[in-house]
């Protein structure tokens, strides 16, 4: 079992599309200073941080060109679904 980070715009996606994703809240307790073209993406990674995730799902370019952040896969809606289907 590997635990996924999803961005809140793939919650909304998802919403607007078609089924409810289940949601775990994490509030990290620390913070950290990673993309500087958009500190808010920051957030993601430390959420992912904190819950000892695999992999962060995201349609935005910031976190994207990362590719993967201490051991954390970065991927599209896309890439993630082409490795489990």
């Amino acid at each position: 079992m590997f635990k996924v980070v999803f961005d809140t715009n793939v919650y909304i996606s998802a919403i607007l599309t078609s089924g409810t994703p289940r949601k775990i809240l994490v509030s990290p307790s620390f913070t950290l200073s990673v993309v500087e073209r958009d500190k808010s993406d920051d957030r993601i990674l430390e959420c992912a941080l904190e819950a000892k995730g695999d992999y962060i799902i995201s349609g935005d370019s910031h976190l994207l060109s990362l590719k993967e952040y201490q051991g954390i896969k970065i991927l599209s809606p896309a890439e993630f679904l082409k490795l489990f289907l």
